[in-house]
């Protein structure tokens, strides 16, 4: 079975001696390629401090990371971030876009980061802000555009190298039910359509059910699955 990313018994202590708090407890989870997994679970439960270790953000304390057949395990911050920015595409609660710069100019940063060219760079923008449906806010700043639209072009962002992982730390939780569901929804069709593999962490149940898999943390532990 073709796995995107394996945790291998991850955990992560912060602090020292009598304040020393373990975050994370021998976690191991596996996503597979074209897999949807939701990642739920109390406020406090560890569900970020895994997804910035998953995305190489973060050290854990213990434990095996393979990303791609990439063993990370003690290699350098060079090798870690270029696995990174070959891998990984990250959607946060907040859009975090430039405001400097349009819509489109936001969606090119990442594919100039890699090194692809002006032209191709810009088929490549335009054709996934198709996907979201923005092509017609290409030359908008993001100042001018709604608080969907503006996740949506973080999407488009996040999407648009085809990184072979999204890591999604709560997308919709500055968004009311209605868009969190369209904006939900959005992210798993790009991801299938794509075929990716996505971490998204949600505090929403009935979001959460829309994926093809359901894993709950709680107090730094994987507790339960359940798979749809």
């Amino acid at each position: 079975m073709e796995y995107t990313l394996e945790l291998h018994k991850i955990s992560k202590k912060y602090g020292s001696n009598e304040c020393r708090v373990e975050a994370l407890k021998n976690i191991s989870l596996k996503v597979k390629k074209n897999e949807v997994v939701s990642l739920i679970g109390p406020s406090g439960s560890g569900k970020t401090s895994l997804l910035q270790i998953a995305g190489l953000l973060d050290n854990a304390t213990s434990g095996k990371i393979i990303i791609n057949n990439h063993h990370i395990k003690n290699k350098d911050d060079c090798f870690r971030t270029r696995i990174r920015k070959n891998n990984i595409g990250f959607i946060y609660q907040f859009h975090h876009l430039l405001p400097e710069l349009s819509v489109l100019e936001n969606v090119l940063l990442p594919l100039y980061i890699k090194g692809f060219s002006k032209k191709e760079s810009l088929v490549k923008a335009r054709q996934i802000l198709k996907d979201v449906e923005l092509e017609n806010r290409v030359d908008f700043m993001p100042g001018q555009l709604s608080g969907g639209q503006q996740q949506r072009v973080a999407i488009a962002r996040a999407l648009v190298t085809k990184p072979s992982i999204i890591l999604a730390d709560e997308p919709t939780g500055n968004l009311d039910s209605s868009l969190s569901e369209k904006i939900f929804d959005l992210i798993y069709q790009q991801v299938k359509k794509y075929e990716l593999s996505c971490i998204i962490v949600t505090h929403n149940q009935k979001l959460a059910k829309k994926a093809d898999r359901i894993e709950t943390l709680k107090d730094g532990v994987i507790s339960s699955k359940l798979y749809n």
